[in-house]
């Protein structure tokens, strides 16, 4: 027993030994190893916080249901919209009028150096999200199709819901006629960044009224090319004027395939040619033109008989063919709204 005792003391007295050198060693190893962590932890952090931030945003942010996130549909009755839905239209604008002292005046008969009111009537497509405080960016072009034009300035509007009381609404800009005479095209462009469509913002109103003249008339306008790209724009006429309204059915149509056959049926491009006996001349017919290159085109109307009495209406429709993307060939650029007026003179 005597012996063993003093065997068990050295025994403890190595393992302290033993305790203290390894301690001794695994600091040395955490001081020696420190700065090397440092740097990892330096470089690792950043990015860590990053990926804890953006955990944290993704459990706060709330998703917006599709119904409950709602865009208004500004819109105007816009001949290039209808156009590539193969519709043909009028250049003779129901949504654009021009005023003097409050009295509407034809567009084809304004006086030179003179002051006018230029009004856009713009509707509103949606039935749950209104447009406040819309801009209407009015701009004058000169008789023509794909023409450059001059913008006016711009004005505002507080555009309601579908079916309230402020759709439609009306925006109004003064203008006074350049000095020398000559026919003009107005164009109303509404800007509105989130727009459920933005395609049918755009409208214009060109026309041009000429009497016979044993049996013809004749209109004189520019055809320019309002891309970049060298394009060859084709000329075609119709006789499409806008048909009296129809009666709303009592019980809606739902299918959009349904709806597009009865709107083809109506007012689709084929299905108005030319008044029956009238010829239609233009020269040329087709033109190449380089971007921003304009050039004249004469139309000459020609009556069934020398002593036609009445008006009648021929558009004239501008397609761009040739552009570096071949899915826009036919793409629509303009047009103008020609009347001829016979006396029944002879």
């Amino acid at each position: 027993m005597t012996q063993i005792q003093p065997m068990l003391k050295r025994l403890a007295a190595t393992l302290e030994e033993l305790l203290k050198l390894a301690a001794i060693g695994w600091v040395r190893l955490v001081v020696n190893a420190l700065p090397i962590l440092l740097a990892i932890i330096r470089r690792r952090l950043p990015g860590l916080c990053r990926e804890r931030l953006r955990r944290d945003s993704a459990r706060k942010c709330m998703p917006v249901h599709a119904k409950v996130y709602r865009r208004p549909d500004p819109l105007i009755y816009s001949q290039t919209y209808l156009m590539a839905q193969g519709l043909a239209v009028t250049w003779d604008n129901p949504d654009i009028r021009i005023e003097q002292a409050g009295m509407p005046v034809s567009a084809h008969a304004l006086q030179p150096d003179t002051e006018y009111t230029i009004i856009a009537r713009v509707w509103n497509g949606a039935t749950d999200a209104p447009a406040v405080h819309l801009p209407v960016r009015f701009t004058v072009f000169g008789f023509g199709i794909g023409t450059g034009g001059t913008v006016l300035g711009e004005t505002h509007v507080n555009l309601g819901v579908k079916g309230s009381a402020t759709c439609p609404a009306f925006a109004s800009m003064a203008w006074r006629t350049p000095p020398n005479p000559g026919h003009y095209c107005i164009q109303a462009l509404l800007v509105w960044a989130d727009d459920a469509n933005p395609l049918n913002n755009l409208g214009q109103t060109n026309t041009d009224v000429q009497p016979l003249n044993s049996p013809r008339a004749r209109f004189n306008l520019m055809v320019g090319n309002p891309g970049r790209a060298r394009r060859t724009i084709r000329l075609v006429a119709d006789g499409y004027r806008l048909p009296a309204r129809a009666r709303c059915p009592d019980k809606p149509d739902d299918d959009p395939a349904s709806r597009r056959r009865q709107m083809l049926a109506r007012h689709g491009m084929a299905r108005h040619p030319v008044p029956e006996g009238w010829q239609v001349d233009i020269e040329p017919v087709e033109l190449t033109l380089a971007g921003g290159e304009e050039r004249p085109v004469l139309v000459t109307l020609t009556a069934p008989t020398d002593d036609f009495t009445g008006r009648a209406t021929v558009n004239v429709n501008g397609f761009a063919y040739g552009h570096a993307d071949e899915h826009e060939d036919g793409t629509p650029i303009g047009g103008v709204t020609l009347h001829a007026e016979g006396h029944g003179h002879g």
